[in-house]
């Protein structure tokens, strides 16, 4: 006979949390917006670059070479600007958690371990030159190191690998917004 007691335990303790929270859906917005961007748009980037390279050689440019150059700018460009407002959006998403919590620290704490390395990764993205984050690896990239060797292995650019990441951010705000809601009054 198969013992549910610890499950049915888990979903009490869980289910008594969550009635206990004071929620405030608002705080969920920014990175649950950006998200479901992000997600939305890798739906439309497929004929957006088919129109892209569609009207490129209709302007006059027909070697492939420099549409997929102007392409891969664009790209670039597009990747920019996602983190550039997600930087902002996730720095009050931040602030927003942890002002429920008395004293700073968890605030402190947020910050380095999300915000800082986001922080390294967008001044990365924004130095790097326009055109050169969404090449795709080479298989010689694959002799260049083992992340090189990694982006290769999936068929990843750069850009890929970066957009996911902003992903990821955004579903850990989600993630700290849920667990940092206050108890009721």
């Amino acid at each position: 006979m198969l013992d549910l007691t610890p499950a049915q335990e888990l979903l009490d303790s869980l289910t008594n949390w969550y009635q206990t929270r004071n929620w405030d859906f608002y705080r969920f917005s920014s990175p649950l917006v950006a998200l479901l961007i992000q997600i939305v748009s890798r739906l439309f980037k497929r004929k957006l670059a088919a129109a892209y390279d569609k009207k490129l050689s209709d302007l006059g440019l027909t070697d492939s070479g420099p549409r997929e150059q102007f392409l891969y700018m664009t790209k670039d460009w597009d990747l920019k600007v996602s983190y550039f407002a997600t930087m902002i959006s996730a720095f009050f998403s931040i602030a927003a958690i942890t002002r429920v919590f008395s004293g700073g620290l968890l605030f402190s704490i947020v910050m380095v371990l999300v915000f800082l390395p986001f922080l390294v990764i967008y001044t990365w993205i924004t130095m790097a030159e326009l055109g050169t984050l969404s090449v795709p690896p080479a298989s010689a990239a694959a002799d260049r190191g083992r992340f090189e060797a990694w982006l290769f292995r999936k068929k990843w650019s750069h850009a890929d690998f970066y957009s996911r990441v902003l992903m990821g951010v955004n579903l850990l705000l989600i993630i700290l917004v849920f667990i940092s809601m206050p108890p009721k009054a």
